[in-house]
C-alpha cells in the first residue's frame, strides 16, 4: 500500500514539472493592444504637485499650443466595435469628448454609453468609432480564488507605455461596491480602470482600482488646503505649509497606502449585453 501510494506521488510529481506553463510574455503582447489610455486636456500646465507628466501638446489651428495632453486613467476594449470598460472615476471630472490613447498612438474621441455613480460598482462603459478591434473576454468572478495569480495592465503615475504587474488574489469576496478582489501587488495612481487578468485564460475578471486606503484624517485636511498653518522659516525662502502639503501630494499619488482593489467585470458585463447596436447592412 505505502509503495503504491510513493508511485502515485512521484507520478504526480513529475506531471508537474512536465506541464507546460503559462507563456505570460505572450500573452502580455497580445494583450496590450487591447488596452487604452483615457486623456484628458489642460488649458494650463498642472503644478508640480499634481506629478503628472505631459504626453503631449493640443495648438490651435494657428500651431499656438493651448492645451497639455494628460493621461487619467486606464480602460481596455470589451467588444470588437469599440466598446470600452473603465472606472468611472476616471471619467468623473474630466471635460467631454472623452479622449482615448491606442496603442498604435491614435488618439480618438469616446463617449459615456453607461456608469455606475462612484460609490457604486466604479465602472463606466465608453464607445468610441472603431471597428474590427482586438478586445479582451469577460470571465465570472467565481473563476479565480485566494491564492490564484493575476496580472493587470494600466498607465502608472500617468505614463505613456502600458505596464504590467503581476499579483496573487489575496482576498475575494462581497464588499461595498459588490463583488470585489484584493490584490497583494501595488497598484498605483492612473492604473485605475485597467484590466485585472486570469493568465490561465487571458480573460479580464476585474477592473483595477488605483488603490484601497486613505491619508490620516491630518494629512489629508493639509493636502485639501483646509488646515492653515502661517509658519514661514528663513524669511519667506521655506513655506512650511507649501512643504508639508507637498509632502502629503506626494504620500497619496506614489505610496501604497492601503490594498491592490479590484471590482468584477460582471456589472459591467451586463450593461455592454443592454447596448442596443445598429443593425448589420443587408448583403446586397
Amino acid at each position: 500500500m505505502i509503495k503504491r501510494v510513493c508511485t502515485r506521488l512521484l507520478f504526480v510529481s513529475i506531471f508537474a514539472q512536465c506541464a507546460p506553463a503559462q507563456d505570460i510574455p505572450a500573452l502580455i503582447r497580445t494583450t496590450k493592444p487591447k488596452v487604452i489610455a483615457v486623456l484628458f486636456i489642460s488649458s494650463q500646465k498642472l503644478p508640480d504637485e499634481a506629478q503628472l507628466p505631459v504626453i503631449g501638446t493640443h495648438s490651435k489651428p494657428s500651431g499656438e499650443v493651448d492645451g497639455y495632453v494628460y493621461i487619467s486613467g486606464t480602460g481596455f476594449f470589451v467588444s470588437s466595435d469599440g466598446y470600452i470598460l473603465t472606472a468611472q472615476h476616471v471619467i468623473a471630472d474630466i471635460p467631454t469628448p472623452i479622449k482615448i490613447l491606442l496603442a498604435d498612438g491614435k488618439i480618438l474621441d469616446a463617449q459615456v454609453v453607461a456608469s455606475s455613480s462612484s460609490s457604486e460598482h466604479d465602472f463606466a462603459l465608453l464607445k468610441a468609432n472603431v471597428s474590427n478591434i482586438p478586445f479582451l473576454t469577460f470571465e465570472p468572478f467565481g473563476s479565480l480564488s485566494e491564492g490564484d495569480d493575476v496580472i493587470y495592465m494600466g498607465h502608472p503615475f500617468g505614463l505613456q507605455p502600458v505596464i504590467t504587474n503581476k499579483a496573487m488574489i489575496s482576498w475575494a469576496g462581497p464588499s461595498e461596491a459588490g463583488d470585489a478582489f484584493q490584490l497583494n501587488g501595488i497598484v498605483n495612481s492612473g492604473e485605475s480602470g485597467g484590466p485585472l487578468i486570469d493568465p490561465k485564460s487571458g480573460n479580464a475578471v476585474g477592473i483595477v482600482k488605483a488603490k484601497y486606503g486613505a491619508l490620516t484624517p491630518y494629512l489629508k485636511m493639509i493636502s485639501d488646503g483646509k488646515l492653515q498653518m502661517g509658519v514661514n522659516i528663513g524669511g519667506g525662502n521655506f513655506d512650511l505649509q507649501h512643504f508639508v502639503k507637498d509632502v502629503a501630494s506626494m504620500m497619496e499619488l506614489h505610496i501604497q497606502m492601503g490594498i491592490g482593489y479590484a471590482i468584477s467585470t460582471e456589472y459591467a458585463e451586463t450593461q455592454l449585453k443592454n447596448v442596443t447596436r445598429p443593425a448589420p447592412n443587408p448583403t446586397k
